[in-house]
């Protein structure tokens, strides 16, 4: 037989009590529980030595993980986006059937005239962002106020304003008014359907930009990911002088690893290439790698600074959760200010309204099914709301709230807005 060659703890957590007893010196007795002892696992000691071994990585510009895994991790993300919009879309169909059917001149088929005017609107107030923010940090500049947090005030107010202006422009444009059935709002008309696609089609183009946006981000850490395939074995050395770019560069070849392959080599001119490559190309293809690779530290470090976390360490469920709302809240907000409008005196000025308004009905009940008090109570709501949730994915608090946080109470928010834009269609009674 082999002795046990285990040590005492192992053998006090495997053993069974007859066998501790029969292996005991001839005492009959199980050893004594120390009361104010505790058993270590192994299992906690790794955790804690896994994460020094990233804080020591992060320390010199680093992460442990893998290429792939995060591209299959993240590929949820349009997944999930994808069915998600798929279900909201049939949601009017299943839920809200027309029992009239919709007459409007149209060259374009139903949905694509709601989809295309809004993503082009969304587009316009894409574009106008930098513009926007380049003129806040001009009036700020010209205010005396210097505080950088200023202009970021000032352009997320603007931009909130204006992204909703244009969100309300797209009923206009769409001549959604001049073809209503009802004098009032209600998912009965065929105009609930059209503003439901518009709104959709704002949030399908942003929901695109962000996911082309993730994976970009993602691709900034491709050549300082390490997938590890010997992590006992592996040694952390740093040398105080060197520079930052030149730890990443040095740390190399201090770790046992297996790293992502990159794009191209970082070290030029080795002998058994000195002879076919010349040198003053390759020093020009060295520096303009240097260059790139200077640029990709530069927007890893705005990443984190903006999110407060390394981009790749932000869960694939968070963003999932981010596109749904940003899908609920388009749904709600073009619900309510659409209602508000349709409601209101302006929208009573076109064709159909100045033909059915009150040359049809009398004062009383015009201004009873006409008025600006909904316009002008909805509106200040919704951008009030627009603008806390656009301060919240800011750099001035994102990164003390956290991502998670802030996703949320975007969840919160958004499914408040989303119920009250159906109520306000007569779709939850």
């Amino acid at each position: 037989m082999h002795a046990d060659t285990r040590p005492a703890s192992i053998t006090r957590l495997h053993s069974s009590p007859e066998r501790l007893r029969a292996d005991s010196s001839g005492s009959g007795y199980l050893d004594r529980v120390p009361e104010n002892g505790s058993v270590e696992f192994d299992g906690r000691d790794e955790e804690e030595n896994i994460d020094e071994i990233d804080e020591e990585f992060e320390s010199q510009g680093l992460y442990r993980g893998s290429y792939r895994r995060l591209l299959v991790l993240y590929a949820f993300v349009p997944l999930s986006f994808v069915a998600f919009f798929v279900l909201l879309a049939l949601l009017p169909i299943w839920v809200y059937p027309l029992q009239i059917t919709p007459e409007y001149p149209s060259v374009l088929p139903f949905p694509f005239p709601e989809l295309f005017v809004s993503a082009g609107l969304w587009c316009l107030s894409y574009l106008l962002r930098t513009p926007i923010y380049s003129l806040s940090v001009l009036i700020c500049t010209s205010c005396w106020l210097s505080h950088e947090g200023f202009p970021t005030v000032l352009s997320t107010v603007a931009h909130a304003i204006l992204s909703l202006f244009f969100r309300l422009l797209a009923i206009p444009i769409l001549v959604i008014p001049h073809y209503l059935v009802y004098d009032t709002p209600t998912w009965r008309d065929p105009a609930f359907r059209r503003v439901w696609w518009v709104s959709l089609g704002w949030a399908a183009v942003e929901g695109i930009v962000a996911i082309k946006q993730g994976y970009a981000n993602i691709a900034l850490y491709r050549d300082v990911l390490v997938h590890d395939v010997h992590e006992d074995e592996r040694i952390i050395e740093i040398e105080d002088r060197a520079t930052k770019l030149g730890r990443i560069y040095g740390a190399t070849d201090q770790i046992t690893y297996t790293a992502e392959p990159s794009l191209a080599p970082l070290v030029v001119g080795s002998k058994s290439r000195a002879s076919n490559i010349d040198l003053e190309t390759s020093l020009e293809l060295q520096v303009e790698d240097d260059i790139d690779q200077l640029m990709a530290v530069r927007a890893r470090d705005e990443l984190g600074k903006y999110y407060g976390i390394p981009f790749i360490r932000i869960p694939a469920f968070i963003s999932c959760l981010q596109r749904a709302n940003a899908l609920l809240f388009s749904l709600g907000v073009t619900l309510i200010l659409s209602s508000a409008y349709l409601r209101s005196t302006i929208s009573s000025m076109s064709w159909y309204s100045m033909n059915t308004g009150p040359d049809v009905l009398s004062s009383d009940e015009y201004l009873a099914l006409y008025s600006n008090h909904v316009l002008a109570i909805g509106v200040p709501v919704v951008t009030i709301l627009q603008i806390v949730l656009s301060l919240l994915h800011s750099h001035l608090v994102l990164p003390k709230a956290g991502v998670h946080t802030v996703v949320y109470i975007g969840s919160l928010v958004s499914l408040g807005v989303f119920f009250i834009g159906l109520s306000v269609w007569d779709a939850l009674s």
